[in-house]
């Protein structure tokens, strides 16, 4: 998941005095660098603590930018490989299916403050009075049989998880992006045009 934001200066220099124009790619490099670093990391940090549902540290430290330069005109705003693996459904929406052998859903079970079980949750459930592996009435999971003979569900296994999509990413960093390049690229080339030698 990326957003770029590319500057063409061509089109400028032509109406522009020597001097102005001179200043223009390293007044564009800062302003599209400070808008990546200054504006929409952070915009991007605070949309997944928005949207998602208690999103863990990890996921918090999954944006990444990169800045322009003089000879490239181009700065990007992104989510490390490792996050984007499953951030890209939030942002997509579709279906994802378990690298092992099911999804985990606890049941009932004691979460973190992240909402996800804890690390030694199906051990602890496994460890319980009268509990199995194996699948009831069709549904797959963790169950527990109690002294009333019912069987209560621990942990359900699912194949495959749907989402929809609910992140918003490009859309928002576009937004953002559309709102403070001009202010950052005024401010930039007025710095510029001042300290020029």
């Amino acid at each position: 998941m990326e957003i770029s934001f590319e500057s063409n200066i061509g089109e400028w220099t032509r109406y522009l005095g020597d001097r102005v124009a001179g200043q223009l790619p390293f007044a564009t490099a800062k302003a599209l660098t400070d808008t990546v670093r200054l504006d929409l990391k952070p915009a991007a940090e605070r949309l997944i603590a928005r949207r998602l549902d208690k999103p863990t540290p990890f996921t918090k430290r999954g944006i990444a930018f990169s800045g322009a330069n003089k000879q490239g005109l181009i700065a990007s705003v992104f989510v490390k490989d490792i996050q984007a693996e499953y951030l890209r459904v939030q942002e997509e929406g579709g279906t994802t299916t378990p690298k092992g052998r099911a999804f985990l859903i606890p049941v009932g079970q004691r979460r973190n403050k992240y909402g996800n079980m804890t690390r030694n949750a199906v051990k602890a459930a496994l460890a319980k009075p009268a509990t199995f592996s194996g699948r009831v009435k069709g549904v797959g999971g963790i169950w527990q049989r109690m002294k009333s003979g019912k069987l209560k569900l621990l942990i359900r296994y699912e194949d495959k998880t749907t989402y929809s999509p609910r992140l918003g990413f490009h859309q928002e960093m576009a937004k953002v992006a559309g709102h403070a390049f001009p202010a950052r690229f005024a401010r930039s080339l007025e710095h510029a045009l001042r300290t020029a030698k």
